[in-house]
Order: C-alpha cells, then sequence, then structure tokens
C-alpha cells in the first residue's frame, strides 16, 4: 500500500514538474529569457516538491528514516527514467540535450532538483515530525 502512494505521488510530482516546464516557456522565457526562466522554473519545482512531500510525510505513519530515504531515492530513479525515456522516446530530444541538463558547470540545476527529491522527505520529517506538526501516530528514529 505505501508503495502505490509514494509512486502516486511521484506521478503528481511529474505532472507539477510538466506544468511548471509549460509555464516557464509560454509565460516566464518570453520575458525574462531562457537560462533566468530555467532558474526561477528550477526554483519554482523545487518549492513545489518541498511542499508535496511535506504534505505526504506529515500525513503518513513512516517511522523510519531508511525508509525516507529509499523513497527519496525511488522517486530520483523513476523521474530519471521518465525523462529519458519520455524526452527521447516520445518526445524527440537527442540525447546530448538530455545529459546537458545534468551540467552543472554550464549552469544547468538539474541535479539540484534531483537532489531536492531525494532528500525531501527526510528533511520534511526532520522539520515536521520533531516540531509536532504531523500525524502524532509517527514517530522518526534519528
Amino acid at each position: 500500500m505505501l508503495l502505490l502512494r509514494v509512486v502516486g505521488i511521484w506521478v503528481l510530482i511529474v505532472i507539477l514538474a510538466i506544468m511548471n516546464g509549460i509555464l516557464r516557456e509560454t509565460l516566464i522565457a518570453p520575458h525574462i529569457g531562457s537560462y533566468m526562466a530555467h532558474v526561477l522554473s528550477s526554483i519554482i519545482l523545487t518549492v513545489l516538491v518541498f511542499a508535496v512531500v511535506s504534505i505526504f510525510v506529515c500525513k503518513s505513519r513512516i517511522s523510519s528514516v531508511n525508509v525516507l530515504f529509499s523513497i527519496g531515492a525511488l522517486w530520483v530513479v523513476l523521474t530519471i527514467l521518465f525523462e529519458f525515456l519520455f524526452g527521447h522516446y516520445v518526445m524527440g530530444h537527442p540525447w546530448s540535450s538530455l545529459f546537458a541538463d545534468y551540467n552543472i558547470f554550464r549552469g544547468r540545476l538539474w541535479l539540484l532538483v534531483l537532489l531536492s527529491v531525494f532528500f525531501s522527505p527526510v528533511l520534511a520529517a526532520r522539520l515536521f515530525v520533531r516540531r509536532g506538526k504531523s500525524n502524532p501516530a509517527v514517530r522518526i528514529n534519528w
């Protein structure tokens, strides 16, 4: 049951990421340029991911940091697979273009977004569970 909920949250994150990309390309980039739109879009997506993950973690009964890290890792793997398989085979993006988004030394921030996806479950638990803002049944073993 947990796996189904985890995958469902990931699907929601993908939908938000696609909507964020559409917003970036149609409304933001024409006004501030492609690179600045990329930066702003990355920040927006990171905030959205953390918000969704925080709600999920606060409502769940996950009691293990290892499980939280495993969830983040699963989301990263699913995201990378989706990005490359959908991006190349459905959208027709060349492999070089897809790999270019991982070059942080050229100003691409995609790796930071993936890191936020990975660490968000543990960070949300750390911020909200310890402060009593989540389900009282949740006990995180630090």
